[in-house]
């Protein structure tokens, strides 16, 4: 009948009303989600930029100060040194002295089993020393002096900044550039190719 049509109707009517305020609610949801995750996404970007600054200007205010404490490091070897007995000890150390000084880390074949052979040594012997005198295993200590070199290479060589992260890795002893990156970045706190953005800038 005309009056049951009329109810259906209005029923209808009230059903898709009723499904397009949800959607709309819907709509309006997703829509403020989204602009609340770009403005957090801003907002960490922003946080990010800013800590890996002041990481970049502790990391030159360091450089700059380095002639310093060296020399102080130095003495500080060189007190060190006297106070050891044995006299083993005290060779394996000049040893790796002159090891660093030559840059022999360089080489990307300077393993624990290079190193120990160049040195006349043991791998097991050479391992403890470095790691109590030096604080770390060798395969750190090895990390270490080379993004050492990369830091002060980048910093006083402009052609050297041009080079790709891998060439710089390579140039350095790495055999790619992925275990560069992470050895850079644990040790100063901020990545190559930042570093190098931060240094064309300057």
């Amino acid at each position: 009948t005309k009056e049951f049509d009329q109810h259906d109707l209005i029923d209808e009517i009230e059903i898709w009303s009723s499904k397009s305020k949800r959607q709309r609610i819907i709509i309006y949801i997703s829509i403020l989600s989204a602009v609340l995750f770009i403005i957090s996404l801003s907002v960490f970007f922003k946080q990010q930029q800013r800590s890996n600054k002041e990481k970049f200007e502790s990391l030159i205010i360091k450089l700059n100060n380095q002639e310093e404490v060296q020399a102080k490091q130095l003495d500080v070897n060189k007190e060190n040194s006297s106070k050891i007995e044995d006299n083993k000890v005290k060779e394996l150390l000049d040893k790796l002295n002159s090891f660093e000084n030559e840059k022999g880390f360089l080489d990307s074949s300077s393993t624990l089993n290079e190193v120990a052979k160049k040195l006349s040594t043991n791998t097991s012997y050479l391992s403890k020393v470095v790691n109590h005198y030096k604080g770390q295993s060798f395969s750190k200590y090895l990390a270490e002096l080379r993004v050492k070199y990369a830091i002060n290479k980048l910093k006083n060589d402009i052609k050297f900044r041009s080079y790709t992260i891998k060439a710089i890795a390579y140039e350095v002893g790495f055999n790619s550039s992925e275990p560069f990156a992470k050895a850079f970045k644990r040790e100063t706190g901020i990545y190559p190719s930042y570093f190098i953005r931060q240094l064309e800038k300057a």
